[in-house]
C-alpha cells in the first residue's frame, strides 16, 4: 500500500491545482463580463425613487433606445449626502430627486445647465430659472373621501375652508413635522398664508374629528376601510387605492394645493452628454406614464401636453403659486414650530 501514496498525493495535487485553475479561469471570465458589463452602461443616474421603478425606467429606456442606463437608488438624504462629498465613489452623471435636493446641490455648483429638446414644454413653475434641473413629474395634496359621505356631503366639501365647517365629518390630517413632504406642504401653507393665518387654520381643524397619521398610505386606507370619512393625502396614493376599486373619491382643493415636485438635474461630472440627453428627453416623454402606472405611481407631469385628470366634481387640478425658496433647516424649524404651537399648543 505504501508504494501507492505518491501516486495518491500527486494525483490529490494535480485535481487541486486543475481545481484552482477552473476557478481562476472562471473569476477571470465573470471579471470580463463585469468589464464589459460596466462599459456598456454609459450613464449612471443617482435616483430616490423605489428600486422597482427605477430598475422599469432603466428596462424601458434601453428597449426604446439600445442605451443602457444604470440607475442606483437611494434616499433623498443618502443622495444628497453622496453627492455633495462624493469622496472615492463613482460619481453620478444625473440624479433624479425631490425638488429640494435638486436645489441644495443646485447651489453648490455640482449641477450645469440642462438643455434638452423637450425642455421648453416643461412650465417656468417646474424648472430652475438657471435651467440647472427640470421638473418631470409631480404629486398634489388632495382630498380623499370616502364614497358613501362624499354622496350625503360632497357638494359642500370643495375646498379647505370647507374642511372646517364639517362639523360631523371624521378628518385624518398628516403629521405636519413625520416627512419631508409633509414639511413641504406646511411650508407652502406658510407661504401663502403666512404663520399666524396657518396657525389660525390648522387649529381650527384640530377642533374637528380630527386624528394624525405618519404615513400617507395609511390615511388612504383609512378611508377606504371607512375608519374615516376624509383624508388629506397625496394623489398618487389616493389613485392607486381608487384604481384598485376602493371605495373613495378624489378632490382637489378649488382654492389651489400644494405639490411634491420630483425632477432630474444633470451634474458637473457628466461626459456623456448626448446618451444623457436622450435619457432626459425619454423621461419627459409619454413613455414614462406606462412606466410609472405599471408601478402603481400615479402622478401629474410638468410638460403641457400631458392631460390633466378631473376630480369627482369635474375640476380641474390647480397649484399654489408658490416659490418654495425654503432650506431643509427652515423647513425643521416650521415643523417645530407646528408641534408647540399647534400639534400640542405649548406655545401661542
Amino acid at each position: 500500500m505504501k508504494k501507492y501514496i505518491p501516486l495518491c498525493l500527486l494525483a490529490g495535487f494535480i485535481f487541486c491545482m486543475l481545481g484552482w485553475g477552473y476557478y481562476a479561469l472562471a473569476q477571470k471570465e465573470r471579471a470580463a463580463k463585469q468589464a464589459t458589463y460596466a462599459a456598456a452602461e454609459h450613464l449612471l443616474v443617482y435616483s430616490d425613487l423605489p428600486d422597482s421603478v427605477n430598475r422599469g425606467m432603466a428596462g424601458a429606456f434601453y428597449q426604446r433606445t439600445g442605451l443602457s442606463v444604470q440607475i442606483q437608488t437611494m434616499s433623498d438624504r443618502k443622495l444628497q449626502e453622496t453627492v455633495t462629498d462624493m469622496g472615492g465613489q463613482e460619481k453620478p452623471d444625473l440624479i433624479i430627486a425631490a425638488e429640494q435636493v435638486l436645489r441644495n446641490v443646485g447651489s453648490k455648483g455640482l449641477l450645469r445647465t440642462c438643455s434638452v429638446t423637450g425642455a421648453e414644454r416643461v412650465l417656468p413653475s417646474f424648472k430652475d430659472r438657471k435651467n440647472r434641473w427640470l421638473g418631470l413629474w409631480y404629486n398634489p395634496m388632495v382630498f380623499a373621501v370616502s364614497a358613501d359621505y362624499y354622496k350625503q356631503y360632497g357638494h359642500t366639501l370643495q375646498g379647505w375652508q370647507d374642511i372646517v365647517k364639517q362639523t360631523n365629518c371624521r378628518i385624518l390630517f398628516p403629521d405636519l413635522a413625520a416627512t419631508d413632504m409633509a414639511g413641504d406642504f406646511l411650508c407652502t401653507l406658510v407661504e401663502m398664508q403666512g404663520r399666524d393665518n396657518t396657525a389660525a387654520y390648522l387649529r381650527r381643524i384640530q377642533q374637528q374629528r380630527i386624528s394624525y397619521a405618519k404615513t400617507w398610505a395609511i390615511n388612504v386606507r383609512r378611508v377606504a376601510g371607512g375608519e374615516v370619512d376624509l383624508a388629506v393625502v397625496d394623489e398618487s396614493n389616493a389613485a392607486q387605492y381608487q384604481a384598485e376599486g376602493a371605495p373613495l373619491v378624489i378632490v382637489y382643493p378649488r382654492e389651489g394645493t400644494s405639490y411634491w415636485l420630483t425632477g432630474i438635474g444633470l451634474t458637473v461630472w457628466n461626459h456623456e452628454s448626448e446618451i444623457a440627453a436622450s435619457f432626459v428627453e425619454w423621461l419627459l416623454s409619454p413613455d414614462v406614464t406606462r412606466v410609472l402606472q405599471q408601478q402603481q405611481v400615479f402622478v401629474e407631469y410638468t410638460t403641457t401636453p400631458h392631460p390633466y385628470r378631473s376630480d369627482a366634481a369635474g375640476k380641474r387640478l390647480v397649484l399654489f403659486p408658490v416659490k418654495k425658496e425654503y432650506t431643509d433647516e427652515g423647513r425643521s424649524v416650521l415643523q417645530d414650530w407646528w408641534l408647540r404651537t399647534v400639534r400640542f399648543g405649548r406655545d401661542r
